[in-house]
């Protein structure tokens, strides 16, 4: 009985030792993917610091809050596009925080959104008195809607810049809108319209004429993405613009 007691116990050493070993080697090959993550463009520190109308607070676990200095129960977190330095996205938060909407740009483990679903959660449980929305970006929007499905209760809507959900979300009772562009090379008009099925009926969709894949942030270029025929910052604008509308006139 003592024999096969060790004979168990050595199976169970060696046995973790290789999940360890495992684990081990997915995290070093994630660590070294992410750090080939495109980098965001110079562009984004004007957007970083505090201004008279937004103050920028950058907390330790690294997300960042936009604060608007005007009076607003209006909060929306962002989560950013997979394999994007979420500090691309700063624009796009800064300039909601300049028109009353508090926004919090979220950082990803290793860029992917999917290993932070749920990060959202506790700014929702600290601040409760305000209405929340949860915007993502390609990859980053795909986590975004799978933290709704769930938890759509806690949410006053969900947008969605070039991406569509993995998993059927049209039962829910939940505002979404859904942002895209024609000249998209890696979520085209042509996915957008077969994903539709995938949410809600009311769902305001709004189609961006000449924007592209890699101007929803400040990165540069997406491989395998398309021309745009706008400039980024007219297309961060009518995002904006969109945005905007959605909270406060929809």
């Amino acid at each position: 009985m003592e024999k096969l007691s060790s004979i168990i116990k050595r199976i169970f050493l060696k046995f973790l030792f290789v999940i360890i070993i495992f684990f081990f080697v997915v995290f070093f090959i994630l660590y070294i993917w992410s750090l080939g993550s495109y980098k965001n463009l110079s562009e984004v520190n004007k957007y970083l610091v505090s201004n008279e109308k937004v103050k920028i607070e950058i907390k330790k676990n690294k997300d960042i809050f936009f604060i608007s200095k005007s009076l607003t129960d209006k909060f929306l977190v962002f989560y950013p596009g997979g394999h994007v330095n979420y500090k691309s996205y700063s624009p796009i938060c800064f300039k909601l925080a300049e028109k009353g909407i508090n926004s919090i740009l979220i950082k990803m483990p290793f860029n992917l959104a999917f290993f932070g679903i749920k990060k959202i959660e506790k700014y929702i449980n600290l601040y409760k008195n305000f209405k929340w929305y949860i915007c993502g970006h390609s990859l980053g929007g795909v986590a975004a809607t799978l933290y709704s499905k769930n938890n759509y209760k806690k949410l006053s809507g969900l947008i969605l810049l070039a991406s569509y959900p993995s998993k059927d979300i049209s039962y829910l009772n939940l505002r979404v809108l859904s942002i895209y562009a024609t000249n998209d090379g890696l979520v085209s008009p042509e996915k957008i319209e077969i994903k539709k099925k995938l949410l809600p009926l009311t769902t305001k969709f709004f189609l961006i004429e000449g924007g592209n894949h890699s101007q929803f942030g400040y990165y540069g270029f997406q491989k395998g993405d398309l021309n745009s025929t706008i400039s980024r910052e007219k297309q961060i604008d009518i995002v904006i613009s969109q945005i905007y509308d959605f909270i406060f006139n929809f």
